[in-house]
């Protein structure tokens, strides 16, 4: 949940989801990333959870193709020379 703030509400959220978000917020930090944005959260979820592989799989998609394209994209995203990741627009909405 996201309230008017912008501020996302992690206590409403299942336990799962909420490791997933800490998880991408983790990341986004660990590679000095100005913003957490969805590809954080899929790059995550593909590597952490068997269920969104298999979701991948079931679509005709190939889970670590989509891994790999993903860790591709996050070696392009702009970088910060300090601070926390803030969570971007796209990622609350």
């Amino acid at each position: 949940m996201v309230d008017k703030e912008g501020t996302i509400h992690l206590d409403r959220y299942a336990s799962d989801a909420k490791q997933i978000v800490a998880s991408a917020q983790q990341l986004a930090d660990e590679r000095h990333h100005t913003e957490v944005a969805p590809l954080h959260l899929l790059a995550r979820a593909i590597e952490r959870d068997r269920g969104v592989a298999e979701v991948f799989r079931r679509a005709g998609a190939d889970p670590t193709e989509a891994s790999q394209l993903a860790e591709a994209a996050l070696k392009r995203m702009a970088k910060s020379t300090g601070g926390v990741a803030y969570v971007s627009a796209r990622l609350l909405d």
